[in-house]
């Protein structure tokens, strides 16, 4: 590398990729993220979700849009935080809720 000259280097997370979707196509929507969906098919279809393995084949994020507020912290609740995935609640574009810190 020493014949090319890198002027600036950016890193990106997984977050701030997340964060840019939703203020961008859900700024006016309510929003539940669950992180690596995949690993967790069959906890979150034991919960309701009627997913589909083949779409999540190679997940990192997966976001449903619900109908209010009130329906994503029911549906986060729903999910046990000890065993379950990482999940966030996003309201009009703003992170509302995470089961980290919940």
């Amino acid at each position: 590398m020493k014949d090319i000259k890198i002027s600036r280097c950016y890193t990106v997370s997984a977050q701030d990729m997340l964060d840019i979707w939703i203020e961008s196509f859900h700024h006016l929507h309510h929003v539940v993220a669950i992180w690596d969906a995949k690993t967790h098919f069959d906890l979150l279809k034991e919960i309701g979700l009627k997913l589909d393995l083949s779409v999540l084949y190679n997940n990192k994020i997966l976001t449903i849009q619900v109908d209010s507020l009130d329906d994503a912290l029911k549906m986060h609740s729903r999910i046990p935080k000890d065993v379950g995935p990482h999940t966030q609640i996003y309201s009009l574009g703003k992170l509302i809720k995470d089961n980290i810190e919940d």
